[in-house]
C-alpha cells in the first residue's frame, strides 16, 4: 500500500504536488508555521520549488525553474509566497509575469522566530490588501 503523499509512476506532476501537499504538509512543521502567517480569508495552494519530494528535512531538491513557472501559471495566485533559499530563485519569474510576492526564509528553518514569522505575516497581509483593491 502506497504511504500518503507517495508518488505514483506517471502521475502528472501537478496532480502529484497537489495530492502530495493534502496528504503530507497539513501535519509537518512547515505547515503549522504557515498557519501562522497567511490570513484565513487567503486561498493557498502549495507547491515546491522543484518536483522532487523529500520525507526527511535534510532532504534537498534543487529550484527547477520549469516547474514553478508551471505551478505558478496552472494556479495563477493572487500572491505568491517564496520560502527558502530555492523558492526565492522564483522572484524574477514573479517580476517578470507580474506575480505579487513576498519571500521569506523556510519556515521549518533553523533560527526563525515567532517575531520574524509576526514580521512576515504584517507584509503579507498589506500585500493582500493591496492585491484585492486592484
Amino acid at each position: 500500500m502506497d504511504r500518503p503523499g507517495s508518488l505514483m509512476q506517471g502521475e502528472p506532476l501537478m496532480s502529484i504536488n497537489a495530492r502530495v501537499w493534502r496528504n503530507i504538509n497539513f501535519r509537518n512543521f512547515t505547515q503549522k508555521r504557515l498557519k501562522l502567517i497567511v490570513p484565513n480569508a487567503i486561498d493557498v495552494v502549495m507547491g515546491n520549488a522543484s518536483p522532487m519530494i523529500g520525507t526527511e528535512a535534510k532532504d534537498f531538491f534543487p529550484y527547477d525553474a520549469e516547474h514553478v513557472r508551471s505551478l505558478i501559471l496552472h494556479s495563477s495566485p493572487d500572491i505568491v509566497l517564496l520560502c527558502g533559499k530555492e523558492a526565492k530563485k522564483a522572484e524574477g519569474f514573479c517580476e517578470e509575469f507580474s506575480y505579487p510576492y513576498v519571500s521569506m526564509v523556510h519556515p521549518a528553518a533553523r533560527g526563525v522566530t515567532n517575531v520574524y514569522m509576526r514580521d512576515k505575516r504584517r507584509e503579507l497581509v498589506k500585500l493582500a490588501a493591496r492585491v484585492m483593491l486592484h
